[in-house]
Order: structure tokens, then sequence, then C-alpha cells
């Protein structure tokens, strides 16, 4: 019977797309953060933990944001 083998990160997940090189800079957990802190959040709320899940919700808004302006601001390396 063949196993099924489940990875969370693959070993070469910060692949640059248009070169197919290895981005250092990359970093997948980072953008998994928020959704995280969002489903916790939600968990918490669900459970009736009001205040933890306020602060969690707080805490995702703010890295929501904070991302958001390093997406606006960085630069997008393609070609037109």
């Amino acid at each position: 019977m063949a196993q099924l083998s489940i990875t969370l990160w693959p070993a070469k997940q910060n692949i640059v797309p248009h070169t197919g090189e290895d981005n250092p800079e990359a970093n997948p957990i980072v953008m998994m953060l928020p959704f995280l802190t969002a489903a916790i959040a939600l968990w918490l709320g669900l459970t009736g933990r009001r205040s933890p899940c306020l602060w969690l919700w707080l805490l995702t808004s703010i890295i929501f944001a904070a991302w958001c302006y390093q997406h606006m601001t960085g630069t997008l390396s393609i070609s037109l």
C-alpha cells in the first residue's frame, strides 16, 4: 500500500519564477503568518474568548498593513 506524505514547507519553495534560481530573501512563513493569526482569532471567537480574539484580530490587521506597505513600495521584477 502506498504511503501518503504531507510536507508543510517544500524544500524548493523559494524559487524565483522567471529565472528558476533560489531567492535567499523569500520566506514562506512570512506570507502565511497573517492567515494563521486570522484563523487562530476566528477559533478564539468561536470558542467564546472575546478579549484574546480581538487582540489577535488587531495584530492580524497590523501585519496585513505592514506587508501591504512593503509590497506596494517594493520593486516588481517582471519584464514587459
